[in-house]
């Protein structure tokens, strides 16, 4: 692992290089092949170099030549198990030159002579071993040379495999990447799809709301100018009573005229307002004294609330008084009036009991109370 970690490094670091090359499988068997036949060559290069070198030489051949022992052939070295496909393999050496002997001349028998010297048989053996050893020097190197072609390819194999194991763990880490980024993503779309629907929600509730206020706004401002126009057709129709009242009194009052029975109206008037007096309770009965003696005081101020709603501008002779009998409640309000005493002009009575209603109250005496029946009497201009 150790000698796979630049290698692993390497291909972390350049993580866009192009994918290893794929395919080793023909060129490892036909490297595996052409090493095999190599060492067939070799081996059959140690078998050839294993025969005798037989060294001739002329001379006369009196006895039979002691029998040569042949060497004991080494055993062929064993094939290096199969490896990967090594870079291509050197060309092999050249065989030795082969020796051929002399075609031996035959010669005529002769004396016998001493075999040959066992030097020259010695030499062949150790030429022989020679080429042995460096056969097999050849062959371990070569057999080393495989071992090491065959680590190499077994080490860049298994980088090669550790980095396809890398690149596929990168590949799986940067799909689990995309993977969460694509869920992160999903997550925040959803969030922001919640949150848009949560604020058009909102916002319909809260334009439902203001055009429910809106609504509530424009049937309030619709009740109050229906009973705005209600009060005023009543207040209109109350001025209408009013008039219909005044224009019956001011018949009347004409009617009175023509048929000469004004004063004995008045008389008859006077009388059932002494009745009902005196028919009251005790505190009623003061209070109608005091209506027949009310305080200078007192009648000043009752004159100055009903003065300014006077409105009369005809020109009469000299200063007529009209005396109208006024019923008040406790607080002041005028209850009805009626005219006690003309004063002979019509415009002018009309214009006093006008006067009195828009007064509608009057002043309280010195004693903090109202008298329930009173006679004022009022004349155009003041004294």
């Amino acid at each position: 692992m150790q000698e796979a970690t630049p290698a692993t490094e390497r291909l972390q670091r350049d993580a866009f290089a192009p994918p290893p090359e794929r395919g080793l499988g023909p060129a490892a068997t036909l490297a595996i092949l052409v090493h095999l036949a190599l060492l067939l060559c070799l081996s059959w290069v140690v078998k050839w170099r294993d025969q005798p070198v037989i060294l001739t030489a002329q001379a006369e051949l009196w006895a039979k030549l002691p029998p040569q022992t042949e060497p004991e052939r080494p055993p062929p070295p064993e094939p290096p198990a199969p490896a990967p496909p090594p870079p291509p393999p050197p060309p092999p050496p050249p065989a030795p030159a082969k020796v051929t002997p002399a075609p031996v001349k035959p010669v005529p028998k002769a004396e016998p002579v001493p075999p040959p010297k066992v030097i020259n048989q010695k030499l062949a053996e150790a030429d022989i071993a020679v080429q042995k050893k460096k056969a097999q020097q050849l062959a371990d190197e070569q057999a080393k040379k495989l071992a090491l072609e065959a680590e190499a390819a077994t080490r860049k194999q298994k980088e090669k495999d550790e980095a396809e194991a890398v690149r596929k763990q990168k590949e799986k880490e940067e799909a689990e990447t995309a993977r969460k980024q694509k869920e992160r993503d999903d997550a925040e779309a959803a969030h922001k799809q919640k949150e848009k629907d949560e604020a058009d929600t909102a916002r319909k509730q809260k334009e439902e709301k203001e055009a429910a206020a809106a609504r509530a706004e424009l049937e309030k401002k619709q009740a109050e100018a229906e009973a705005a126009r209600k009060a005023k057709e009543k207040e209109l129709a109350a001025r209408k009573e009013t008039e219909r009242q005044r224009k019956e009194l001011e018949d009347r009052i004409k009617k009175m005229a023509k048929e000469s029975e004004i004063k004995e109206q008045t008389e008859d008037l006077k009388k059932r307002i002494v009745q009902k007096a005196e028919a009251e309770s005790s505190a009623q009965e003061a209070a109608s004294n005091v209506v027949a003696k009310i305080s200078d005081k007192y009648a000043a101020s009752i004159q100055a609330a009903i003065r300014p709603n006077i409105t009369f501008t005809d020109t009469v002779v000299g200063n007529p008084a009209v005396e109208i009998h006024v019923k008040l409640a406790s607080d002041g309000t005028i209850i009805s009036s009626a005219i006690f005493n003309p004063s002979g002009i019509k415009s002018w009575d009309i214009a006093a009991l006008r006067a009195l209603d828009k007064t509608e109250r009057l002043p309280k005496d010195e004693t903090g109370r109202a008298p329930p029946t009173m006679v004022i009497t009022l004349r155009p201009r003041e004294r």
